[in-house]
């Protein structure tokens, strides 16, 4: 496990992780706290242009995570993941999911924190792996996420593609675009028996 854990740190880091505080306990959701797809978009709202100021900010301070507004994704589905809104910045708390880089857009304000770890062989965690996105949504810029999950193949665990957030606000576009598409809830197995 010890060489597991290498492994996501040297993964965390390449995909452009930062050093930025990690969600506290009571703002990190645990993965049965998440709402399911379907009661989650029919009760959440969606980011409106309305609701984003048209100045630039400064990231949100952990304190005030706590009080952000929960939004859904415009289209696509989040799975276990949690998404918020404070001004222009949404963070997205993504339980079980080992690491998430920026691929493309502006790295300006984006960050990225890993908790927790795996733990046993039997993927039984010691601490519920989190992963916490921070970024900005501005008028006139684009980013997209990609978010990796643990993948078992022949016994062996290793890191594979796990899901991608698209974020558009097209210049003169009333509204931004988050286009999620469906996140991982655990390992998958790959291969001859596996589901992929």
């Amino acid at each position: 496990m010890k060489r597991s854990a290498s492994l996501l740190a040297l993964v965390t880091a390449v995909s452009g992780a930062s050093s930025a505080a990690p969600p506290t306990p009571s703002t990190a959701p645990s993965a049965s706290a998440a709402p399911s797809a379907s009661a989650a978009s029919g009760a959440l709202p969606v980011l409106r242009g309305a609701d984003v100021p048209a100045g630039v900010s400064g990231a949100p301070s952990s304190k005030e995570w706590p009080g952000a507004r929960p939004i859904w994704p415009t289209r696509g589905d989040a799975g276990a993941c949690r998404l918020s809104a404070i001004r222009e910045w949404v963070r997205l708390v993504c339980p079980l999911v080992p690491a998430a880089g920026l691929v493309a857009g502006d790295p300006t304000g984006v960050s990225v924190h890993v908790s927790g770890q795996r733990g046993s062989d039997d993927g039984t965690p010691k601490e519920p792996l989190v992963t916490t996105v921070v970024l900005p949504v501005r008028r006139g810029e684009a980013r997209i996420v990609s978010f990796s999950r643990i993948g078992v193949e022949y016994e062996t665990e290793s890191i594979v593609e796990g899901g991608v957030l698209s974020v558009v606000w097209r210049a003169g576009k009333a509204d931004p675009t988050l286009v999620m598409s469906e996140m991982p809830t655990g390992p998958v197995t790959l291969g001859p028996g596996g589901g992929e």
